[in-house]
């Protein structure tokens, strides 16, 4: 997303929101999710869990290796 943070934190809260119940709608599009370095605080939280939310027995794989880059880039801090 190119939005401001505040914009992006609103989106990703709703997605964050939906999800849940609507996994087919976002699953496909794990990528978008992945969080950056130059993410709000706010941001990554809401990313993160969305990618937990929508974590399943086909795509776990790809987001544990997305978790531990993340935590080997020190992306959160």
């Amino acid at each position: 997303m190119n939005f401001s943070s505040e914009i992006q934190v609103i989106v990703l809260k709703s997605i964050a929101s939906m999800a849940d119940k609507h996994k087919n709608i976002f699953g496909p599009h794990l990528k978008s999710f992945y969080v950056h370095s130059n993410d709000s605080s706010h941001v990554k939280r809401y990313k993160l869990e969305i990618l937990t939310i929508l974590a399943n027995a086909s795509n776990i794989s790809t987001i544990l290796r997305e978790f531990q880059v993340i935590k080997k880039k020190n992306i959160l801090k």
